[in-house]
């Protein structure tokens, strides 16, 4: 069977996934990004990391038809040069150029957001639905609209850019420059900040804030309340617009599981249009994992 390659790079770790039509993993790896003002780190990075991937699968680039790659950003889909990814350091770089003459096979590029939902949409939570929104809660804030198995990509690049939704005027500042924006309340570093209110000392994450709510802690309860009021309201505006038939969490915030969930669903239906003549989109969880969105990107190549 065909194999194919799968490239999320993230802020934090370059996720590498070997895969075939069906889903199927036959060998994987994660390394740092280490992303810097020199765009050949991360290249080289993700280099690092096909090695591994492929020396875990038993194979080499010349098992591999093709590679997809997800960028945290935005590009000339699927082929062009990327245009930003901020947390990257890159702007306007040709990465598909540079990946094709170091894997030597063709490389598509697309969203990392758009690559999860991919994902989900053919191996995971969305398969069964013609039409979902999926979220991505970590380093930063993505998302992706699917309708009949394709992501809304708009007019052209920086379409779909969820996390830079404005949410709270002149609120937190953004390196972007749209200041108060989801992403910066509703990433980790936004649940960060909104503990740093209450408190708690500076880097206090996600982690440790549900579980001092698991303890009760009253200030963790206050920090979660008004994380979840933020996300509800940035959801509920999306929902009001594309009318989902579900809503997919997925990245690290996702994992707080209940107690996230739980209060999503019970203050996005107070928000949501015509709720009671059409209820509101559930909100539920992603189920393909730490490697998705290398899956979707491998999709991209298959496509």
């Amino acid at each position: 069977m065909e194999k194919y390659l799968g490239i999320d790079l993230g802020g934090t770790n370059v996720k590498v996934a070997i895969t075939d039509k069906t889903g199927n993993i036959y060998g994987s790896a994660s390394v740092k990004t280490l992303a810097c003002d020199d765009p050949e780190v991360p290249v080289r990075q993700i280099e690092a990391g096909v090695k591994a991937a492929l020396e875990n699968a038993g194979l080499q680039m010349s098992d591999i038809k093709a590679a997809g790659f997800g960028i945290p950003g935005n590009g000339v889909w699927p082929k062009g040069e990327v245009i930003i990814c901020p947390n990257i350091g890159w702007n306007h770089f040709d990465a598909v150029g540079r990946l094709e003459s170091i894997l030597g096979v063709p490389v598509f590029m697309g969203n990392d957001a758009d690559c999860m939902a991919l994902a989900e949409n053919s191996f995971g939570a969305g398969k069964n639905y013609r039409a979902f929104l999926m979220i991505t809660l970590g380093t930063g804030v993505g998302g992706a609209f699917v309708m009949d198995g394709k992501p809304f990509v708009g007019a052209g690049p920086c379409a779909g850019e969820f996390g830079y939704i404005p949410l709270v005027h002149g609120g937190y500042e953004s390196n972007s420059g749209l200041n108060g924006c989801l992403e910066e309340y509703c990433s980790i570093r936004g649940m960060e900040r909104l503990a740093m209110e209450e408190g708690f000392p500076e880097h206090t994450g996600p982690k440790r804030v549900f579980r001092m709510l698991e303890e009760g802690n009253p200030a963790a309860e206050r920090v979660v309340d008004a994380y979840t009021d933020l996300l509800a309201e940035g959801l509920t505006g999306l929902i009001n617009i594309f009318r989902p038939e579900v809503i997919l969490l997925g990245g690290g915030m996702a994992n707080a599981g209940a107690p996230l969930f739980d209060r999503l669903n019970e203050k996005i239906p107070k928000m949501t249009y015509a709720n009671d003549s059409v209820p509101a989109p559930k909100v539920t969880g992603t189920v393909l994992g730490t490697y998705a969105g290398a899956l979707g990107a491998a999709v991209l190549a298959m496509e």
